[in-house]
């Protein structure tokens, strides 16, 4: 058996891995060892890393279910959902056809409106997601059962907010700037020689190109 397969195995959650990592590894034995013509063992190969992908995506889907609901602190759940809900205007706004062809801060209708929709609602959920964040990490009840590393590389219960936080904080540093960014990307040399004409170019891209 190819040593690529049993690598493969020790990608499974630990406890499916020590459940059921030796069974699979014989099972894949014993179906070669049966089969001796070389097309018929490259279908056992084939069958056995597709199966194999698709159940590393399906256990690892369940684990990291399953501590969400079961492990994961409400509060961690509830700020994602909210840091959520304050995203999705913008992406209303980007959808509905409003910004096409035209800068997001020269938008028709009410510009303050449109701002609290682009930048002030996105800005607030970052702000709760970073705020549970470092919540999670100084938690006085985890602090006594792991270690601060453990803690900061624990994806499995704090993706969530950290894509929602990280998502938001991106569209904080998206809407005001993506209409000037041709300004330092379209000539890079100009840009280095003309720092006050680079700047007038970035000002006109943050008042929507007045």
């Amino acid at each position: 058996m190819p040593s690529s397969y049993r690598q493969l195995i020790r990608l499974y959650p630990k406890q499916y891995r020590q459940q059921y990592g030796d069974q699979m590894a014989q099972t894949l034995e014993d179906m070669l060892q049966d089969t001796q013509k070389p097309l018929a063992r490259a279908n056992v190969y084939a069958r056995a890393y597709t199966d194999l992908g698709v159940s590393l995506a399906v256990q690892y889907s369940l684990t990291i279910g399953g501590a969400i609901m079961n492990t994961t602190p409400t509060y961690i759940k509830k700020a994602s959902v909210a840091s959520i809900v304050l995203v999705l205007p913008f992406f209303v706004v980007v959808f509905s056809g409003l910004t096409q062809n035209k800068s997001f801060l020269s938008l028709p209708g009410a510009t303050a409106y449109l701002m609290i929709l682009l930048m002030l609602l996105p800005a607030t959920a970052f702000i709760i997601s970073a705020a549970n964040y470092a919540r999670w990490l100084s938690d006085p009840t985890l602090q006594k059962k792991r270690s601060l590393r453990a803690r900061i590389t624990d994806l499995k219960h704090t993706w969530p907010i950290l894509a929602v936080g990280c998502l938001s904080l991106a569209i904080v540093a998206f809407v005001p700037f993506h209409d000037s960014v041709h300004c330092v990307t379209g000539n890079p040399i100009r840009t280095i020689h003309n720092p006050s004409q680079t700047w007038h170019c970035v000002q006109n891209g943050l008042m929507g190109g007045k």
